[in-house]
């Protein structure tokens, strides 16, 4: 039984030697010797700019990750237009768009799209997106960094989880990792998957996160970019048949 400590949830966790060596023996098939010097391998991430951490992490859940793309892509020049500069603090953000915060559909319409957070009780994402923001400029977090020494807080972590739509924290915990978190898994449903199928182990998020770090720790002698995060960003091209180590890249990583 491997057990290590897991700061997001500021928990110790055990997990099988079992489920380790099984996805152990499946990720060292996946790594390629360029997964350090080909960028497209690279792990999502916005230094400085918090504001699209939240677009990104709240915006990807349960859509193609295009949509993201397009979304911040639309974000950007309609604040490049209006305001002549695109906001990246909560504080900036909430100052631009202050006209357009009680009307999510006006806002929806002009910086993102009409998707939800949730099928059932969910609400635009967009509005989802700006609750994020209010909760992080009133816990005077403004930067990525701001938020990354503040990853075991657990009055901040709730009130972003109270938003609706936001419960089962994979928006969360990716939010974390756009900003830089390095030991954390997107646990959606691309790397339930690979998990279950590809592995045959039925296990915890934070177990799945803390088989990635072993692995990562494991691997670094020889792949010195190598981190949990990384090797999820991995498993989720592979899931997503962006990449395959049979046939290379398939799709573009962001398509």
């Amino acid at each position: 039984m491997n057990r290590r400590y897991w700061e997001f949830e500021s928990i110790e966790v055990a997990v099988p030697d079992s489920a380790v060596d099984a996805v152990r023996n499946r990720l060292l098939e996946l790594i390629p010797q360029t997964f350090c010097t080909d960028v497209r391998f690279r792990s999502d991430g916005y230094p400085g700019d918090i504001v699209s951490c939240v677009m990104d992490a709240v915006g990807s859940v349960g859509v193609r990750y295009i949509n993201v793309i397009r979304g911040l892509e639309k974000f950007r020049t309609f604040s490049e237009q209006q305001f002549q500069e695109v906001p990246t603090t909560p504080q900036n953000f909430l100052l631009l768009f202050r006209n357009y915060l009680d009307n999510p559909d006006l806002l929806a319409e002009s910086i993102w799209t009409r998707h939800r957070t949730s099928t059932r009780g969910g609400i635009l994402k967009v509005e989802a997106m700006v609750r994020w923001m209010s909760i992080l400029d009133e816990h005077d977090i403004q930067t990525p960094s701001e938020l990354l020494v503040r990853v075991d807080d657990r009055k901040l972590k709730k009130s972003l989880l109270s938003v609706p739509g936001q419960s089962k924290y994979v928006s969360l915990i990716y939010f974390f990792m756009l900003a830089g978190y390095r030991d954390g898994v997107k646990d959606d449903r691309m790397i339930k998957r690979w998990f279950r199928d590809e592995c045959k182990v039925d296990i915890t998020t934070p177990q799945k996160a803390v088989i990635l770090m072993i692995l990562a720790d494991e691997l670094l002698e020889s792949f010195p970019c190598m981190n949990a995060a990384e090797l999820d960003h991995l498993i989720w091209l592979v899931a997503s048949n962006r990449w395959s180590s049979s046939a290379g890249w398939i799709n573009s990583p962001h398509d």
